[in-house]
């Protein structure tokens, strides 16, 4: 028997936590019998269907859907027409069926009767297709599930969308919670949208269901009081089809800050602002760089300025089992003239594989969206247009660097930009074997704040790279990683050095500022303090140029900077001596035996 709720059930309170917790009862035994029977059933089962079939990952699902059907007398089983007729499914079913068992139906029908249901129940719940070592879908991990119901804060009635329902994670633990919801679901892959579909049907929850794109929706017939999304990271737009879209053409009209170049985050994030009700609330899994990023700046800029977003909360890295980024949580609803910022990155149980949330960490965290905190932040409008629109909380939970008679950096450089964006291939063929009057920059070659003396060599450069190629005196500072890689070159006259797109070119002003003086500011405590404050992402920390531009420099007379300069010099070139003495002393000590009496 499955297990079934009917949503129309209007019992008292104490019913409904009694129903709740039966079918959260009956749920956990089922998980605990696929522990101790289902695994096995489950390759025995594939077993018998792998000298006829190719088992993808949804085959055995299906099987055990079959199977469990089968049991029923009223089943058919001498084709899969006759079959899907007398359990009267539709044909969405009928063809998924077909996709997965056509070759194998035979040996599928064969298997009647030989399992019990609950096993086969429980393998449609919970089996994971890693155990046979197939792909699976970007499931929502259960820690991310339970967060985000705490924060949705739900009411009797009301309805919950899942745009990109993938397997049904999110919705079966949500359901789980509270089987009165309303659920919506859409998917755009058949056959995760089935399996979904069969899961669904196995605990009972009605769902209405759609095969679809989420940007084909109509939002005047696609309204949500709860709107949650697992979106996909990474997607080009063109897998979008932005020009063909009913509600991305929507979007695009309606903002002109949604161009091709936003991120498909920003455009999941949009869909669900116009599906989302008035008083509705709306929570998304987005990417760490569309916080911050140059490219997101508009899409940014455009929520904000509507009033769109109530809280981001930086998540800690390895949530997911198929990606070990760090993600972040989007509230959306409307009306917000502030922002909560939570950084959440180091409140979850390490694992050996991937990271979970405990209850008290799920309820540290929603306390902390509600609250200032020492992990969370309440942030005016003002106060994010100032910082260029971006919304990652690290930069705002820092605290405040005070640099005496400091300057903005911007006031002290003539200009600052990324080196040349080279692809390794094209690298490739610039370089020369021999000796000519270029040569190339890399990260690499920045060694204890020093540029090697010995650079790389290429053919020559084309009149558009002129603009990356170093300027006497140039400061040179790492954009991506930590530590920060910081030199100031100087340029033998004659001679043409090409940056690489890792490091930003920086040309100071130096009759307001002297570059060694800024180097050794900025590889100094606080200097370090400072760039640490703007640097955002977890894996590959990364500073803006904007953020850059922001930052204060200590501004003394010119002269005193000299002084110092020349100080800061005269301990590289002790360095440099030592390093001679150094390298003369281990060639002395190879040629000990040699010179021997």
């Amino acid at each position: 028997m499955l297990l079934v709720y009917h949503n129309h059930n209007k019992a008292h309170s104490n019913q409904e936590s009694e129903v709740n917790a039966l079918i959260q009862s009956e749920y956990l035994e089922l998980q605990s019998l696929y522990e101790k029977e289902g695994q096995a059933v489950a390759w025995n089962i594939a077993n018998i269907l792998r000298g006829t079939n190719y088992i993808d990952r949804c085959t055995l699902i299906t099987a055990a859907y079959v199977l469990l059907k089968a049991n029923d007398n009223e089943a058919v089983l001498d084709d899969i027409e006759t079959f899907c007729t007398s359990i009267n499914v539709n044909e969405d079913r009928k063809a998924f069926l077909e996709s997965h068992l056509g070759d194998c139906w035979q040996m599928v029908a064969g298997q009647r009767y030989r399992y019990n249901g609950n096993v086969l129940k429980s393998i449609i719940l919970f089996h994971d297709n890693r155990d046979m070592r197939f792909d699976v879908d970007g499931r929502t991990p259960v820690s991310i599930s339970h967060l985000a119901y705490k924060l949705f804060g739900f009411n009797e009635g009301d309805n919950l969308a899942d745009f990109g329902l993938g397997s049904a994670a999110f919705t079966i633990e949500t359901f789980l919670k509270n089987p009165a919801l309303h659920f919506y679901g859409i998917e755009i892959n058949a056959a995760i949208k089935e399996i979904a579909s069969i899961r669904l049907e196995v605990l009972g929850c009605t769902i209405t269901l759609e095969h679809g794109n989420i940007f084909d929706l109509d939002p005047n017939s696609h309204q949500y009081q709860h709107i949650f999304s697992n979106y996909p990271f990474g997607l080009r737009l063109r897998d979008l089809g932005f020009d063909r879209n009913r509600l991305l053409q929507k979007i695009s009209e309606n903002a002109a800050e949604f161009t091709k170049s936003v991120s498909s985050d920003w455009l999941f994030n949009a869909a669900i602002v116009e599906c989302l009700k008035e008083t509705g609330k709306g929570i998304a899994i987005m990417t760490n760089g569309s916080t911050w990023n140059t490219l997101d700046k508009s899409a940014r800029k455009y929520f904000i300025e509507n009033g769109y977003l109530e809280a981001v909360i930086a998540l800690p890295e390895k949530l997911f089992e198929n990606t070990s980024i760090p993600t972040t949580m989007i509230v959306i609803s409307r009306n917000n003239e502030r922002t909560m910022l939570v950084d959440a990155t180091n409140m979850c149980e390490k694992g050996r594989r991937f990271n979970t949330f405990s209850d008290a960490q799920i309820e540290q965290i929603t306390f902390a969206v509600g609250h200032e905190t020492a992990n969370s932040r309440s942030v005016s409008r003002e106060e994010l247009v100032a910082n260029d629109y971006v919304i990652n909380p690290t930069r705002y939970l820092t605290e405040d660097i005070v640099v005496e008679n400091g300057v903005p950096f911007v006031s002290i450089i003539k200009s600052i930009r990324r080196g040349a964006p080279l692809k390794a291939s094209q690298l490739d063929e610039m370089v020369s074997e021999d000796a000519t009057d270029y040569q190339y920059l890399m990260l690499a070659n920045i060694q204890h704040g020093q540029i090697d003396t010995d650079l790389p060599y290429i053919k020559g450069i084309q009149e558009n790279q002129r603009k990356y190629c170093l300027k006497n005196h140039a400061l040179i500072l790492s954009k991506n990683g930590a530590p920060f890689k910081i030199a100031v070159a100087e340029v033998t006259p004659g001679k043409t050095i090409l940056a690489n797109g890792n490091l930003y070119i920086i040309e100071i002003d130096e009759n307001k500022a002297d570059p060694y003086f800024v180097k050794a500011f900025l590889e100094s405590e606080k200097g370090i303090a400072l760039l640490k404050s703007i640097t955002v992402g977890a894996t590959i920390p990364n500073i803006g140029v904007e953020a850059l531009k922001k930052i204060h420099i200590p501004q003394i007379p010119i002269d005193d900077q000299r002084k110092l300069a020349a100080q800061y010099l005269a301990k590289v070139d002790e360095i440099a001596l030592y390093k001679r003495k150094l390298q003369k002393a281990y060639e002395e000590l190879s040629h000990i035996y040699d010179n021997k009496e």
